[in-house]
């Protein structure tokens, strides 16, 4: 068994930077090396994005490329425990999973009040991950 622990932040040159209702960006990707019959689980996940503070529409989501389901937070900051199994390699040979880190907009754009958010250079997370 391996743990992988992937931390990150939105980055950027500028302060902040827009989202509009129901819109998402990849603010970072990794790569894992998954052996046959390993599987890639997301077991705790720490973050905060500011929005959380004005609107709580901001959304952290992972995905794996492979993944038929993936993790959405469930507000703009916390701390979760998903335990989910985002990817499983049944295949014979070793794959190289990429992991796809976002923020989402979760405001409805058709909604009685749709909300742009902001997204801050300094609005960060922090995954723990198993590979077995």
């Amino acid at each position: 068994m391996a743990k992988v622990y992937v931390s990150g932040n939105a980055g950027g040159t500028g302060n902040t930077f827009e989202l509009s209702p129901n819109f998402s960006v990849v603010t970072q990707i990794a790569a894992v090396d998954v052996q046959p019959g390993q599987s890639i689980t997301l077991k705790k996940v720490r973050f905060c994005l500011n929005d959380f503070f004005f609107s709580d529409n901001a959304r952290l989501f992972v995905f794996t490329s492979n993944s038929t389901d993936g993790f959405i937070s469930a507000n703009g900051c916390g701390d979760e425990a998903p335990n989910l199994t985002l990817f499983t390699n049944e295949g014979s040979s070793t794959v190289t999973e990429t992991i796809i880190i976002g923020i989402f907009n979760s405001s409805d754009p058709e909604g009685p009040d749709p909300t742009t958010i902001n997204i801050f250079s300094y609005d960060g997370w922090s995954l723990n991950f198993k590979v077995a």
